[in-house]
This record gives C-alpha cells, sequence and structure tokens, in this order.
C-alpha cells in the first residue's frame, strides 16, 4: 500500500494525540496550529457574513454539496442525486468542481465549439450535449464520472467557482448550479446548503486541522439547510447512526437532518463497459482495491453483495493507477484463486488502458436515495 504525504501527516497527528509524554511536544505544537487554523477560519467566516457585497450571487439557483471533514463522506453520488433531480424537472444544469487531483497543465480540449471556449482557469469536461471534452486526468476523476453518468448536464472545473458558474450561465444556458465541496466556498452565495456527515465517523476525532480531520467544527452545522447522514447500509444501520444523530442534533438542532441509502445498482465491466447483475458477485472469491478516502465502506459494501474478499488492497485517495500496478494487481488475484477483480467507479476511471488481466475487473455503481 502506498501512503502519500496527506495520509502520514495524519498518522503522525493520531499517533501524537493519543501518545504519551515523549509526543507531547508534537502534540502542543499541533493544538496550537488547530487554534490558529480555527481562528483563520472564524475571522474568514466573519467577514463574509458582516461585510455586504463580499460575497456574490448569480442569477441561477445554487446547490452546495460539502462537508466539515477531510476524506470521503459520500458527496459525489449526493452531487448526482440533487443534478439529476433537477434534470428531471427539466431545468438546464451546470455541475461546478474545484477538480481536485487534475492535471493543472492541460490545454482545453480544440473540438470544443468556439462560442463555449471558457476564460483562464475554467475548463469544460462536458457541455449538457453528451460529449466530453477532457480526460479524467485533465479534469480529475469525479467531474469525469459525473460526465459520463450525467450527460444532460454541463460540468466544469475550477478554482474560481464564481467565475465558472458564470460562464455557465451566461455560455451553456444553466438555470441550476449544482457545488461540488462547497461548504467552505463562502464567496460564492447559495440556496441551499447540504451538508454530508458519515454515519460511522461523524467528526473524526473532533479536533480542527491538522490535529484532527475538522475543517470547521460541528457548530458550523448550523450554516446548513439540510444535514445528510452518509454510508449507510443495512449492515451498519444501527447504533452507529443513531450516534451520528445525537451528535448532529446536539450542535445544530433546527437543521433538518435525514438519512440516506447506499443502494448499488449495478457491476460495470472494466473491458466492455457491459452492465452486469449484482448477483455476480454472490460467492465469488474477490480481490478488492480501491483509492479512495474510505476504502472499509467500499469492502463493505462489496461483502453486503455476498462476495467473499480474500484481498484487499488500498491505495492513496485519487491514485492514478499505472500498468504496473494493474499488472501487480492481476499477480495477486491469480495467486490467490480470486473469481474477479473489483473496484470502484472512480477508481475506474483512473485505470490505464491497454492492458487485459487474467480475471475480469468490475465496478460497483451505486445510486443513493434519502429517507426524510
Amino acid at each position: 500500500m502506498k501512503v502519500t504525504i496527506l495520509d502520514r501527516a495524519r498518522q503522525i497527528a493520531e499517533r501524537a494525540d493519543k501518545g504519551g509524554v515523549i509526543w507531547a511536544p508534537l502534540r502542543v505544537f499541533l493544538v496550537i496550529c488547530s487554534w490558529k487554523y480555527g481562528a483563520v477560519v472564524r475571522t474568514r467566516r466573519f467577514l463574509y457574513t458582516h461585510i455586504p457585497g463580499l460575497q456574490r450571487r448569480v442569477t441561477a439557483h445554487v446547490v452546495s454539496v460539502g462537508n466539515i471533514t477531510v476524506g470521503g463522506s459520500g458527496k459525489t453520488p449526493l452531487v448526482e442525486m440533487y443534478a439529476k433531480r433537477w434534470l428531471e424537472q427539466g431545468k438546464r444544469v451546470a455541475i461546478v468542481s474545484r477538480g481536485y487531483g487534475r492535471s493543472r497543465t492541460c490545454a482545453q480540449d480544440a473540438s470544443l465549439p468556439p462560442a463555449l471556449r471558457p476564460p483562464r482557469g475554467v475548463r469544460v469536461v462536458s457541455d449538457g450535449s453528451g460529449s466530453i471534452y477532457l480526460t479524467a486526468e485533465e479534469s480529475g476523476d469525479e467531474p469525469y464520472l459525473l460526465a459520463g453518468k450525467l450527460p444532460a448536464a454541463a460540468v466544469l472545473v475550477s478554482r474560481d467557482r464564481y467565475g465558472a458558474s458564470r460562464f455557465a450561465i451566461e455560455h451553456l444556458g444553466a438555470e441550476v448550479i449544482v457545488l461540488d465541496d462547497a461548504f467552505q466556498h463562502l464567496l460564492l452565495h447559495r440556496d441551499e446548503d447540504i451538508v454530508a456527515v458519515d454515519a460511522i465517523n461523524p467528526f473524526g476525532n473532533g479536533h480542527l486541522l491538522p490535529r484532527g480531520t475538522l475543517r470547521e467544527l460541528p457548530t458550523s452545522l448550523r450554516r446548513a439547510t439540510r444535514v445528510l447522514v452518509t454510508k449507510v447500509l443495512p449492515g451498519n444501520a444501527g447504533s452507529a447512526v443513531e450516534r451520528a444523530l445525537a451528535h448532529i442534533r446536539a450542535v445544530a438542532p433546527q437543521v433538518p437532518v435525514s438519512l440516506t441509502r447506499y443502494v448499488p445498482t449495478h457491476l460495470a465491466a472494466h473491458s466492455s463497459g457491459e452492465r452486469m447483475p449484482l448477483d455476480y458477485l454472490k460467492g465469488k472469491k474477490v480481490l478488492a482495491f480501491c483509492g479512495i478516502a474510505d476504502p472499509i465502506f467500499f469492502e463493505q459494501t462489496v461483502e453486503y453483495l455476498g462476495a467473499r474478499i480474500v484481498r484487499a488492497r488500498r491505495f492513496p485517495d485519487h491514485y492514478r493507477y499505472t500498468l504496473a500496478d494493474l499488472a501487480s494487481i492481476n499477480k495477486d488475484a491469480v495467486q490467490h484463486g480470486d473469481d474477479v477483480i473489483v473496484t470502484t467507479e472512480k477508481d475506474m476511471v483512473r485505470l490505464p488502458g491497454g492492458f487485459s488481466t487474467e480475471r475480469p475487473i468490475c465496478a460497483v455503481a451505486v445510486e443513493i436515495g434519502i429517507d426524510d
């Protein structure tokens, strides 16, 4: 398993927080850094809240989907769900993402019509016509995945969410903007602020960065228009979910809270893109691999579908696979007698082409539902 600098930093912070006297100096340092980070967050929020005109507005309806922790809390399926809801109502939708992990040096695809060429710093992944103009490496795996699953929605990536939103409205006719991972992006006014909270680990260790994984204190949930408890499967929908609900209601009692349901829909074959039934995995011996923030939940989902995971390989979040990685994964699967190799949809778009494995590779496709 490869470990990123961020992963290593988290491990050190956890060790310092739980360690003995020898870790005390580092613990004190992290406490001071967390306090300074929190002061910056509170000051920034105060300025955007109290200085008129600092927050900008656009003419479209803006929906933000975000979280308050570092790492995966299931935002991407929520972005897809909200975009799909507005598309079903006949609205023109644009998804605007920062495009984490994308290449910063790529040029916009020349096949994009000249009238739709975006300004500097904004990239059009898709324009709602069904065409995709960037690769997963150029756009980021999540925007690329969303562009493929929602061909009727435009998908844009940019650090300038306001500029990208204006371009989507003025040149792509967007009536609804869905912001991916934007709860902390205070520059752009939003009409709905949806916050995802992990059912199993809602607030990490309860500390702000860098001592913990919180981007903001849990009380920031009071800004949300709705909190959605994510990563709920039948196997984990018990006391852990009740504890998460109790924590949320304690810090934000006035905010509506709903449970979400992760519903696996089908399997997607890597080689052909063919849709396969979920019961294909039932009773199969599986090698599961992924490069996402929460590999445990993915592995629980595979087991929930009736597979037996013989070996699990975990890569860093947003990891870009090489042919050597695929060769190693295939070798592991053959050596351990696995029937199939399983991964996530996000990982599937990051797999290199030009390599065939002796064991079939498929991805678990999921949708999300809300229990009000």
